[in-house]
């Protein structure tokens, strides 16, 4: 069986003053509704993916039920677990990904930016982050 990896490349994209950031533009979209453009930092040390409060209502995103405690860098939090489809986008191509699960805070916070975490994106891609560069590659590793 033969198989071609597509890699996507992003520059770090600027974040206030001289700093530069993995940030990459994604779609998210939930049930097949029409998705919603953002930002994403791509983070190796989160476990999980995160999606800001408001975004989650845009979504359409219910949450029910008690919320989860868990520990985060900025300490503990409460969270709901959900999933969304990811869509990465990059001069060489798209790629879609279905159903990666995700926390959402319990309450509303002033954190505007996406995190992209290992479980199910991750996994999805070799990742490589080249500060020299300023750019992260992703290649895939469904092949």
């Amino acid at each position: 069986m033969f198989c071609i990896s597509m890699i996507y490349e992003f520059p770090y994209l600027k974040s206030g003053g001289d700093s530069y950031k993995p940030l990459i533009n994604v779609n998210l979209s939930k049930l097949g509704r029409i998705g919603i453009d953002s930002q994403a930092f791509v983070d190796s040390g989160a476990d999980v993916s995160y999606i800001p409060h408001f975004l989650a209502r845009s979504l359409g995103i219910v949450t029910r039920g008690q919320p989860e405690n868990v520990n985060t860098v900025a300490g503990p939090k409460q969270v709901y677990n959900a999933t969304v489809d990811i869509t990465i986008k990059s001069s060489s191509g798209e790629r879609k990904l279905k159903n990666i699960p995700i926390h959402i805070p319990a309450a509303p916070s002033k954190q505007t930016i996406c995190i992209l975490g290992r479980r199910g994106f991750f996994e999805e891609f070799n990742v490589t982050f080249k500060e020299r560069e300023k750019k992260i590659v992703l290649e895939d590793a469904s092949c």
